[in-house]
């Protein structure tokens, strides 16, 4: 053997050690757990299109409402609206023929910041006529007016506001007149 073919014979040797070595150290710091991919979360755009009008099915107006969100951070945003439900006798399903008008008042607190989220709201509706419709009964969801002009609102929901500008809520809410009525609702709007 020659001194070139020692060389060689040797050089690939350690190469060899030096691989080895790298792939079992390799091994040895593996995390223990696979990596996770996370799916893309599409961004917010309550802050690009901070304003919006917003048609509620049902929800704390009762049978509707037309209400103007304005969002005031990433995570919050407050409205009003605009309502009317027509009412029963209490207990009874006769129509009353009173019409109480409502201006509802909320703030919406986002859990997170992207097109998709669930959030938190609370506010009022103000009964413009309640010398009218105390103590009657809300034609749908069975509400009883109180005696004072201010009905307290909260509530639980998922909204969806894609770069388009439109948006869709489901919303559960808990309305206080008489006693704690549980209700639902569902909206759809436009940012802008």
């Amino acid at each position: 053997m020659t001194l070139r073919t020692n060389v060689s014979v040797v050089g690939s040797g350690i190469l060899a050690l030096l691989v080895s070595v790298n792939v079992h150290a390799a091994d040895k710091f593996q995390p223990s757990a696979p990596v996770k991919v996370m799916p893309r979360v599409s961004e917010h755009t309550r802050v690009t299109n901070p304003s919006a009008i917003i048609v509620e099915v049902l929800g704390r107006g009762m049978i509707g409402s037309i209400s103007f969100d304005q969002v005031l951070n990433d995570d919050m945003a407050a409205g009003f609206g605009f309502s009317g439900v027509s009412t029963n006798v209490p207990n009874s399903g006769i129509n009353a023929n009173r019409t109480a008008y409502m201006f509802p008042a909320y703030f919406n607190y986002y859990f997170t910041r992207a097109a998709g989220s669930f959030f938190g709201t609370a506010g009022v509706n103000l009964v413009t006529n309640t010398n009218r419709v105390q103590r009657y009964e809300s034609s749908v969801g069975d509400l009883i007016f109180p005696t004072n002009s201010i009905i307290p609102t909260f509530g639980v929901g998922y909204e969806n506001r894609g770069d388009n500008g439109f948006i869709f809520r489901a919303t559960a809410y808990g309305l206080y007149g008489d006693s704690l009525t549980g209700w639902f609702g569902a909206s759809f709007g436009y940012a802008f």
